[in-house]
């Protein structure tokens, strides 16, 4: 019974040597088997967001699908860069649908995660803030332009400066701070021919031509925009080209200058359905019912104006649809038909109050005056340390001085004393040969 109980034992004991490696060999093949598995999903990853990279343009939902699907996949894996970029690319296929409310969404959930890449995250601003500006939510705009202008000016990116310093004078502008709006855009254009983008360039004169418009400086408006539209005819800008001979139309409107007014507006509704820029249609719109007004055709006027509305609510142009509302309410009000002058004026007065926020303008400013502390303590501290450089560099010139006055002076002095010495041997044996001649 005793042998039973100790090969018992001992069988035991063998079981469990021989089980426990195998229990080890079978958990390592589990953990590089899900090592396997999340390096196969995180390829998979970046395949897919070259995949969406490449048809970004392309309208069908397959790749918005796709890119919310990655989204998941990477979640899943917790693989940041995945997670940013699919974010990233989701809001920027809503954008260029110019569906801004998923857009400026997918952007804003996308900033909550870290980005690491700041090039990325300064897109990530960049393209919120030009979102923002365009619903008119300028104050928020102005918000993430000036988070974006901190991060290019301590080259933390290579975006360019000169498009933050557009988007940034295009938020002053529109929040009628009109001495920082030219300071930027003229920053911006210098910087543009810089880098020799014309283009650019062109695109920046036509929006002081617009800053000088919003002033009634409408000659000066005028020589702006000739040589903001030249060059963006010439680089093919049709968007903006657009969007300028709209304004065009109004100035000599404000003119008096109907037969102008009419063919900038032709122009400028060719081109606009031409570039499918409905934003810039919407505007043309607008500007007919403001000639028909004139011309007291008040029909054709509504007409136009609840076209104007019909696109502007499409493309969430708050500040055209804000316009709109006031003209059909001033409209109404003539035509004493006071409830629909008074709804109309409610739907302007909302959006007024929207746009021109106070809270949220002087929030923005709150962050321009401490990015603007930042920027003159970093100007500071660079000057300190310039100083301490220049102070070091004269201290260690003057040592450096010293070691050679020294040892020039050492110099000297050894041979001071070589001379002396041999002066006063020569001067022993001068007398030595005097005694020597007095003797004989």
């Amino acid at each position: 019974m005793k042998n039973l109980y100790k090969f018992t034992f001992k069988f035991i004991i063998l079981l469990l040597i021989f089980i426990y490696p195998l229990n080890l060999l079978s958990k390592n093949f589990s953990l590089n088997e899900d090592s396997v598995n999340v390096k196969t999903q995180i390829k998979q990853i970046d395949r897919n967001i070259e995949l969406i990279i490449q048809n970004i343009n392309v309208e069908s939902d397959s790749f918005l699908l796709l890119a919310k699907h990655t989204l998941n996949l990477a979640k899943k894996q917790k693989y940041q860069k995945g997670i940013n970029l699919s974010f990233f690319y989701i809001a920027r296929i809503y954008g260029i649908r110019n569906n801004t409310d998923s857009a400026s969404h997918y952007y804003i959930k996308g900033l909550e995660y870290e980005i690491i890449d700041k090039d990325l995250y300064a897109h990530f601003l960049g393209d919120l803030a030009e979102i923002l500006r365009l619903t008119g939510n300028y104050s928020s705009s102005l918000e993430k332009s000036l988070t974006l202008k901190a991060l290019v000016e301590s080259n933390q990116t290579k975006r360019n400066s000169y498009q933050v310093y557009n988007l940034l004078a295009l938020n002053y502008m529109e929040l009628m701070q009109y001495d920082l709006a030219f300071t930027y855009f003229s920053k911006s254009a210098e910087l543009a021919l810089l880098n020799n983008n014309e283009a650019y360039a062109g695109v920046i004169y036509s929006n002081i031509g617009n800053l000088y418009y919003k002033q009634y400086k409408l000659n000066e408006a005028l020589e702006y925009f000739v040589k903001g539209t030249k060059l963006e005819k010439k680089h093919e800008l049709f968007r903006n080209l657009g969007s300028s001979y709209n304004i065009i139309a109004d100035i000599y409107l404000k003119m008096n200058m109907p037969d102008s007014t009419q063919f900038y507006l032709e122009r400028a509704k060719a081109i606009n359905i031409k570039s499918s820029n409905y934003r810039g249609l919407a505007k043309t719109y607008f500007e007919y019912s403001q000639v028909y007004l004139k011309h007291y055709n008040v029909d054709s006027a509504l007409f136009y104006l609840n076209k104007t509305i019909n696109l502007a609510t499409e493309q969430n142009a708050n500040t055209l649809l804000k316009d709109a509302y006031l003209s059909l309410s001033e409209i109404y009000a003539k035509r004493n038909d006071f409830e629909k002058a008074y709804y109309y004026h409610d739907l302007f007065f909302n959006l007024h109050s929207k746009i021109f926020n106070v809270k949220k303008i002087n929030k923005a400013k709150n962050i321009e005056q401490r990015l603007i502390k930042e920027q003159k303590e970093r100007e500071l501290i660079q000057f300190q340390l310039k100083k301490q450089k220049t102070i070091s560099k004269l201290f260690l010139t003057i040592i450096i001085l010293a070691f050679f006055a020294g040892s020039i002076a050492l110099i000297y002095l050894i041979i001071f004393k070589k001379l002396n010495k041999n002066l006063r041997k020569s001067k022993e044996k001068a007398e030595e040969s005097d005694i020597l001649k007095s003797e004989f």
